[in-house]
């Protein structure tokens, strides 16, 4: 069964918008907790007056900005695992619509936090192991050939071709590892559904549920991204454009991140619940 691409992403925005008033209720306690994320940075840019981006000395100050700055992050992490939570549980079993105050604070949670880590580190290990593999490849391959065909100019001290060698295998590495992290995370990419209907090695599972559908799946997913993410980011450039206010920028973009976030969420969360039903249940999307 293929997956009905543009129909799952129809379907997934029209359920968000047509039960807005469930899923602004379902989302309303972790958008608090990812409001308080936010508002620590704000407070920090206040208090600090220094760019969040590129503090300018290694000072106390500097540090206590990293500090909560990373503080801040780990509350939006937080936030996140709970809106996933929620998000899942209305999309697929119709639960926690009706409430305005649910903060999963249980072993859902605790095993989203600790997927979510783990996928990070999947990341990481992904794009350093396939960049690094085929760099070395790459470069070796390069180099042994260049060596043997351009024996004159390659021993000599202005010669460019090793350095085109170090470029060539650089950027074909990075390509590679870009690839390769797409595609490791569109496998695994739906652990969390597995992890709210309580199944075991939601990994595994989200890779074997996923396989043959890997680039409808990645389609989706970026289709949604973009879908909600370019007019946010059209309104920022334009409040940017308008005034040159650090502060004000700052605001645009916490405002950006608070909302965007939310409905990625809860969009990403429906789509994903499809998905399940479609490939796991054999349910046709209607």
């Amino acid at each position: 069964m293929k997956l009905p691409v543009f129909k799952l992403f129809k379907l997934s925005f029209a359920n968000v918008w047509q039960n807005r008033q469930e899923w602004t209720r379902l989302l309303f306690a972790p958008w608090v907790v990812l409001l308080i994320g936010e508002l620590l940075l704000v407070s920090l840019y206040i208090k600090t007056g220094e760019s969040l981006y590129l503090p300018e000395a290694n000072t106390f100050q500097t540090k206590v900005f990293w500090l909560q700055s990373a503080f801040s992050f780990f509350v939006a992490m937080i936030a996140s695992a709970q809106m996933t939570i929620n998000s899942v549980r209305y999309a697929l079993l119709e639960e926690g619509g009706n409430r305005w105050w649910t903060l999963p604070l249980n072993h859902y949670f605790a095993k989203m936090m600790g997927y979510d880590a783990l996928t990070f580190l999947i990341m990481g290990l992904t794009i350093a192991a396939t960049w690094g593999i085929t760099f070395f490849a790459g470069a070796s391959i390069g180099i042994g050939g260049a060596a043997i065909s351009f024996p004159a100019s390659f021993y000599t001290p202005e010669s460019s071709l090793l350095t085109g060698i170090y470029i060539g295998a650089g950027s074909t590495s990075l390509i590679l590892a870009i690839i390769s992290m797409f595609y490791v995370a569109t496998r695994i990419g739906l652990y969390y559904i597995f992890i709210v209907l309580d199944k075991k090695c939601a990994f595994r599972s989200s890779w074997r549920l996923v396989k043959g559908h890997m680039g409808r799946l990645l389609g989706l997913t970026l289709l949604i991204m973009l879908a909600i993410h370019i007019p946010f980011f059209a309104l920022t450039s334009a409040v940017k454009f308008i005034t040159t206010s650090p502060f004000v920028t700052l605001l645009m973009e916490v405002i950006k991140n608070l909302f965007a976030t939310t409905l990625v969420t809860a969009v990403i969360a429906k789509a994903g619940s499809l998905v399940y039903q479609t490939l796991a249940e054999g349910k046709a999307v209607k």
